[in-house]
This record gives structure tokens, C-alpha cells and sequence, in this order.
């Protein structure tokens, strides 16, 4: 599952960003009423130059 979820967002963010990351790595939540896994939006923000829940919030919409 993991890897499904990962390839995910790199095909999404290389479409909706022209970013090709290929060192995504989700963490798993310290509760886990957060989630199963927990993607760090702050990868994209430093290239995006954008704040990462607004990037996180993007990408939970292309999900979804």
C-alpha cells in the first residue's frame, strides 16, 4: 500500500508541479488517530516556494 500511495503523489506532483521527486518517503503518524501514513509537504515548499499545508491541502484534493 505504501508503495501505491507513493507513486501516487510522484505523479501527482510531476504533473500539477513539472517536479520529478523520487525520494518520497512517508512517515507514519506518532497517534494513530492522524492516519496510517503522513506525507512531509515541506519537500515541495522549499522548491514551490509555498507553505506546506497549503501544498498539503492541494495534494489531499487531487487524491480525493
Amino acid at each position: 500500500m505504501e508503495d501505491k500511495i507513493i507513486s501516487l503523489l510522484q505523479n501527482i506532483i510531476k504533473s500539477e508541479y513539472d517536479l520529478d521527486i523520487q525520494d518520497i518517503k512517508l512517515e507514519i503518524p506518532p497517534k494513530k488517530d492522524l492516519g496510517d501514513f503522513a506525507f512531509g509537504a515541506f519537500l515541495l515548499s522549499r522548491d514551490l516556494k509555498r507553505n506546506p499545508n497549503q501544498i498539503a491541502n492541494e495534494l489531499l484534493e487531487k487524491i480525493t
